[in-house]
């Protein structure tokens, strides 16, 4: 499955997600918004590289489930995965998966290239002058 994630393909990514899921309705995701909206949250976390250099990027969202702790047993929820291409953030794949009572916010996890990885801590340390064991030295 390779679906771009916008409203324009709405009914592919939720005929994608009713597939997955099946009968499971309560913790699962189930329309393209929330699909938009896990999308947007990985690129948000990715907000320090610009977005040409975010090719690559995956990132992966697994659905909350129940916070009550009178629900016992493991509910349905769905996970999925998607990938950042030079036109935006696809779908890759939507699959079912266990959560359990606690687990009540969404599990993100995101992976990076070895080059995202530079550029980010680069970017994370502009503004510092970073001291070299020579300098210390030279200044005690």
């Amino acid at each position: 499955m390779k679906i771009k994630i916008n409203k324009d393909n709405a009914d592919k990514i939720e005929s994608a997600l009713a597939a997955v899921n099946g009968k499971a309705v309560q913790f699962t995701i189930r329309s393209a918004s929330e699909v938009i909206a896990a999308a947007e949250l990985i690129d948000a976390r990715l907000a320090m590289l610009p977005k040409k250099d975010r090719v690559g990027a995956s990132g992966g969202y697994i659905g909350a489930g129940p916070s009550a702790k009178a629900y016992k047993y493991r509910a349905v929820t769905t996970s999925l995965l998607i990938k950042r291409f030079a036109s935006g953030w696809f779908m890759i794949s939507a699959a079912r998966s266990d959560v359990y009572p606690g687990d009540n916010t969404p599990s993100i996890f995101i992976t990076i290239t070895p080059t995202q990885c530079e550029q980010i801590k680069a970017r994370s340390v502009v503004g510092f002058h970073v001291q070299t064991p020579d300098a210390k030295e030279a200044n005690q």
